[in-house]
């Protein structure tokens, strides 16, 4: 199944014409780390994304690069002190609906993530999804509010990753 979401990224891919927008931005992460893991570790973190869109239809579609630090969260039980800390690599459509000078979106596609756990490392792929909006603050620069959600598994427990993103978007 990735393998042909990616042949079919590649396909649209082939008809990218130029680089569309480039956007910048902190977001919140939420882990939802479920019980009993949740007790020895925070779950919530500030981090960034960096942001590159390709026109594929100008004004509608873009395939997306994103690469995000998510964040870095540590929780002190006892002792000994848990870290989680991870990077994401998203390649995302990202389909736009413009009303006025308030633009409607919403992406899909996958990450790629890169896990610290206290000094374990693993690396998943999974599905990401978003939605948001943004409004058209000069002929170039806009702002967007975007909610992502990215469904991984790490060391076997089900992590789902959800962020609050405000950025900072410049429209070529």
């Amino acid at each position: 199944m990735k393998k042909l979401i990616f042949l079919i990224m590649a396909l649209f891919a082939s008809n990218v014409q130029a680089v569309e927008y480039v956007s910048v931005g902190v977001m919140a992460t939420d882990y939802n780390i479920p019980a009993p893991i949740d007790a020895v570790l925070d779950s919530n973190t500030v981090g960034g994304e960096l942001a590159v869109g390709f026109s594929v239809v100008p004004t509608w579609l873009s395939l997306e690069l994103a690469l995000s630090d998510n964040g870095q969260t540590e929780k002190t039980v006892g002792l000994i002190t848990n870290t989680l800390d991870s990077e994401s690599l998203a390649v995302l459509f990202h389909g736009r609906v413009p009303v006025g000078p308030i633009t409607f979106h919403g992406r899909a596609g996958y990450s790629l993530t890169s896990f610290d756990f206290s000094g374990l490392t693993t690396t998943d792929m999974a599905p990401t999804f978003g939605i948001g909006l943004s409004h058209q603050l000069t002929p170039h620069w806009s702002v967007e509010a975007d909610y992502l959600r990215r469904n991984h598994d790490i060391f076997g427990v089900p992590i789902r990753m959800e962020h609050a993103q405000l950025k900072g978007v410049y429209t070529f």
